[in-house]
């Protein structure tokens, strides 16, 4: 590993070991620095442009796709660590309405956002469902929470059920300027068309600083069911069974459902806004209250053992471990009903978790075909799964996980690679259905089983019924042999055909980085054609 050439005076370099949180990349001994400050990565950028050298920006590693390097990444390539410094914070005064913003660097984790704006009686509507990601890699990929108004709700003033991308009111990114020949800091307002590429950039641009719409934290209710029968949550809707999906969506329009194969079992959280507690409701005051999730009973956690050995016959019985731990953890620790700030509610699952994999695609439909949706989904789901076990394969022994979110439809240019971005020819798809199929990572037949699901997925939402785009920091572009980022195909055609103005945003990133300074082979395969993206595998 070669020593970067005369490296900025003043500014820190060390080897690092990048791991993401699957543990299925790892990249040894790379080269990494942490600015202090928003110039510094304008000193590394122009460092690196003479020395032909590449930047990548670096967070949690809190992601599946090898969006910030790949295991075959080498030589001339240093990380930047937004988390050591550019965590700064500034919640700004509200408005008469009631709204807000806060300006924050990029490299703070969302949990750190989340509690700088409860200090401030600010919050947002929906977040992932983990701290632990900077605000700088959700922006990135156009991460998402669970939640769409449910009937009757007002939604507040600065709220947004969209990606997180939708709530940027201004960034500033370091570009290149032609005239002074070098790198520099630029500031964007969400009213310039020139924003709409890096509200959600897949790490193809470096952003330093980002200020986002807020709204009054809102006291919530989270509620859990575990008596619901798979054969009721996703009854075709012309069946009109009680304890449909799309019932529990109406009543409370925030829900996420987990579906384990081989049960009838299911996990159901549904959130709603609740100014009162509610009598047996109980309150908790600070964030990841299923502990029963970060750790798996021992005899689950021997099940997981003989499987990754072999045994992938265990996978039905593991698969109901997990459910009946879910439900016996709630009982245990009185995690059924939940209530308090928004920050305690959203937040529910610790980086500690069970490092599992898993595909993501984001199905942009009418909120009346919710229902249809996942009815024909876990349908194909479990007939696939049983036709695998016909064969003595068993690819999945994760649930399935089923969140619902709006689009982005805020004011100024739409994020113009977020995966809820609106149709122009569809208003009426009003909603994204995000599918999540889970397993552990190296499970035998994974990948053709994840080649067909997504065949699937293309397949069936077309036309007049939606439009599917890659959750781009999971797993997608599948192919029998070699996983994940690896189908020309997709890559080339699917994916480029399912975001208007494919070309013209990845022209735009590359004017504003023409010295490709934030590139990398993945991304640049990605963006411009699949010859390097294949080539990883």
């Amino acid at each position: 590993m070669n020593r970067p050439p005369r490296f900025p005076a003043g500014l820190v370099l060390y080897p690092h070991s990048f791991r993401n949180w699957s543990g299925e990349t790892r990249v040894p001994h790379v080269w990494t620095c942490a600015p202090v400050t928003p110039q510094d990565v304008v000193t590394l950028a122009n460092w690196a442009h003479a020395e032909g050298w590449r930047l990548r920006p670096a967070g949690k590693a809190h992601n599946w796709s090898p969006l910030v390097v790949d295991e075959d990444t080498g030589g001339e390539v240093l990380l930047v660590d937004t988390t050591q410094y550019l965590t700064r914070v500034r919640v700004h005064a509200c408005e008469p309405d009631g709204s807000g913003s806060v300006t924050a660097e990029t490299g703070v984790t969302v949990e750190a956002l989340l509690s700088a704006l409860e200090a401030a009686g600010q919050g947002l509507t929906a977040v992932p469902a983990t701290g632990e990601p900077t605000l700088g890699g959700v922006l990135a990929v156009g991460a998402h929470g669970a939640g769409v108004p449910a009937p009757g709700e007002q939604p507040s003033p600065g709220s947004s059920f969209g990606s997180l991308s939708d709530r940027v009111l201004s960034l500033t990114a370091v570009v290149w300027n032609a005239d002074r020949g070098g790198y520099e800091l630029r500031v964007f307002d969400r009213t310039d068309a020139e924003s709409g590429p890096l509200l959600t950039c897949l790490g193809r641009m470096f952003l330093t600083e980002v200020t986002l719409r807020t709204e009054p934290d809102r006291r919530l209710r989270c509620v859990s069911h575990c008596e619901a029968r798979a054969s009721d949550v996703f009854a075709a809707p012309a069946e009109r069974r009680p304890g449909s999906f799309a019932e529990l969506l109406e009543r409370t329009g925030r829900a996420e459902l987990l579906w384990w194969p081989f049960t009838d079992t299911t996990w159901i959280k549904s959130w709603s806004v609740t100014p009162v507690k509610p009598e047996l409701s109980r309150e908790v005051d600070s964030p990841y209250n299923y502990s029963f999730t970060d750790r798996l009973p021992e005899e689950a956690s021997e099940l997981v053992r003989k499987i990754v050995r072999g045994q992938g016959e265990l996978t039905p019985a593991f698969c109901a471990a997990q459910s009946e731990s879910i439900r016996a953890g709630l009982a245990a620790t009185a995690a059924h009903d939940l209530w308090g700030w928004s920050k305690n509610l959203l937040l529910y699952l610790r980086p500690s978790a069970l490092r599992m994999t898993t595909n993501g695609y984001a199905v942009v439909t009418a909120r009346g075909e919710v229902q249809r949706g996942v009815s024909e989904f876990q349908s194909f789901l479990a007939d696939l799964v049983e036709r695998y076990r016909e064969r003595g394969e068993y690819p999945m022994n994760g649930p399935l996980e089923i969140r619902v979110t709006g689009t982005d439809t805020a004011p100024g240019a739409d994020p113009l690679l977020s995966p809820v971005r609106p149709d122009p020819d569809h208003p009426e798809w009003d909603v994204a259905v995000w599918l999540d199929v889970v397993t552990l990572p190296g499970t035998p037949s994974s990948g053709p089983f994840y080649r067909e699901i997504e065949e699937w997925v293309f397949t069936t939402f077309t036309g007049d019924r939606g439009v599917v785009r890659p959750e781009w920091s999971k797993g997608w572009a599948y192919t029998d042999g070699r996983g994940p980022w690896s189908n020309a195909r997709v890559i080339a055609e699917t994916i480029p055909e399912a975001f208007p103005d494919w070309s013209a945003v990845c022209a735009a990133l590359t004017s504003l980085d023409p010295h490709a300074v934030f590139d990398s082979a993945f991304v640049s395969g990605l963006l411009h054609g699949p010859s390097l993206v294949g080539a990883r595998r």
